[in-house]
């Protein structure tokens, strides 16, 4: 919204409110049944029309001035939101009065119909909403005007800064990188991952054992989210992704939450007034007040797609050393989880999570979600792309003869169902072996593949 039309917006509200508080004068000062609610609307137009006329004081050249409108403006912002309001308010009330030379029935009858929809207005709720709408409004624009709510943008990054405890962004970063062109494109083919995109089912889980490419795939499918978001312009749908690792040995229920809120106040530049206030008295939020900050966050989105990758590595350190089962993550965790799903305050969340199978985990999403199993063709056929790919690219393989090259390859697309973990670190092997012991180094590697295919029950 340019300044001309703020200007134009906050003169057209200044009018209206004007003319709302007049006919409930005159109704009030009239009818001696009119509806209580008469009063509440002829006082909310009056300060209405006070806060708006302070807004015309705003200069566009001045720094936080500017910031002030800034923070206002927008087809959906505030000044925007109370004209569309105060319109359907005036609508509620007609005039009583009819045109100077209407004839005494005329005038009567006009005042006979204002009654009726007074009498309306006492029945409906929609008032009631407008008015409400119309405080809320009202409200957020005085308290930007006085500066309670105004954040510079370098507050709104210390805040955020001082929110989030973990920032996966470099996990993100690296998985990106390990994303070979061609692979993970039979996800976007799925009808579990379509359906979940055009919002028909609400969460997605991709479960695979370990080293079958969950991470790289993962960061792949968070682009692929970013991408769509991109496309349709919408900046009430948001993507905030969050990778678990054993080696932070932590509990990633809080660190997730509070690195998901900080990163919706940095997209949206604006920090809710009740965090500013724990950031002001040094206290770091729990783990409710956190689920109650995303609720607020979430009012004005209309979807917010949340990742999160390796759910089975929340606290997975401790747990080794606890001597405890391995890949169990802390309850809390899942029963994040679980209260994103669930919880009706949460339902406009999209939740794609990736996770080993344990029982856990297992137990956790039963009846909450669409799963896709990493144990399929199609996860073969990227090991075997990956397989093709690295050999063609690194130029300690260019150097082999054909043939060597040629029964790596044959060999280790044998062992696609070893996943992608097995396979790099084999290539890595192989790629520091000299020419001359790289015969028997191909040799022990088909050697193995037999042994471990006879374990596997699977055929060579």
């Amino acid at each position: 919204m340019d300044p001309l039309s703020i200007t134009a917006s906050v003169f057209a509200i200044i009018q209206m409110s004007d003319r709302v508080a007049g006919v409930c004068k005159y109704y009030i000062d009239t009818v001696k049944t009119y509806p209580k609610e008469l009063r509440v609307i002829f006082i909310e137009n009056k300060s209405l029309g006070v806060v708006c006329e302070g807004l015309q004081f705003l200069k566009q050249d001045n720094v936080d001035d500017a910031a002030i409108v800034a923070r206002l403006a927008g087809s959906d912002g505030p000044i925007a939101e109370c004209e569309k309001t105060i319109e359907q308010l005036e609508s509620l009330l007609p005039s009583p009065t009819a045109p100077p030379n209407s004839t005494p029935e005329a005038r009567m009858q006009r005042f006979q119909l204002a009654l009726d929809a007074l009498a309306w207005i006492r029945k409906s709720d929609k008032a009631k909403i407008l008015l409400r709408n119309l405080t809320r409004f009202k409200s957020t624009i005085s308290l930007a005007i006085e500066g309670s709510l105004l954040l510079t943008q370098s507050q709104v990054r210390e805040i955020c800064k001082w929110l989030q405890h973990t920032d996966p962004s470099p996990e993100h970063d690296a998985a990106r990188e390990l994303h070979e062109e061609g692979t993970g494109n039979w996800v976007l083919g799925s009808g579990e991952w379509n359906d979940w995109l055009k919002l028909k089912t609400r969460c997605l889980w991709i479960h695979g054992i370990t080293g079958t490419g969950k991470t790289v795939l993962a960061a792949y499918l968070i682009d692929q989210i970013r991408k769509m978001c991109e496309r349709q312009g919408d900046q009430k749908i948001h993507c905030v992704y969050y990778y678990c690792s054993c080696k932070r040995n932590q509990d990633e229920a809080i660190p997730f939450l509070r690195w998901l809120v900080s990163q919706l106040c940095r997209q949206k530049n604006d920090v809710p007034e009740h965090v500013s206030k724990l950031f002001q008295s040094g206290t770091l939020p729990g783990l409710q007040q956190l689920l109650g900050i995303l609720h607020d966050l979430l009012a004005d989105l209309n979807h917010l797609f949340v990742v999160i990758e390796a759910a089975e590595q929340s606290n997975r350190l401790r747990s080794l050393l606890d001597r405890e089962d391995v890949g169990i993550p802390r309850r809390s965790l899942l029963k994040v989880v679980r209260s994103l799903m669930t919880d009706i305050r949460f339902e406009k969340v999209q939740l794609l999570l990736t996770s080993c199978p344990n029982e856990h985990i297992k137990a956790t999403m039963s009846g909450i979600s669409d799963g896709i199993s990493m144990s399929n063709l199609d996860v073969e056929e990227d090991v075997r792309l990956f397989i093709k790919a690295r050999l063609r690219s690194e130029p300690g393989f260019l150097d082999w003869p054909q043939n060597f090259w040629d029964d790596a390859a044959r060999g280790l697309c044998k062992s696609v169902k070893r996943g992608f973990r097995w396979i790099d670190d084999t290539l890595d092997g192989l790629l520091g072996v000299p020419l001359e012991g790289l015969e028997d180094a191909i040799g022990v590697l088909h050697e193995e593949l037999v042994e471990w295919s006879l374990t596997q029950n699977v055929g060579v």
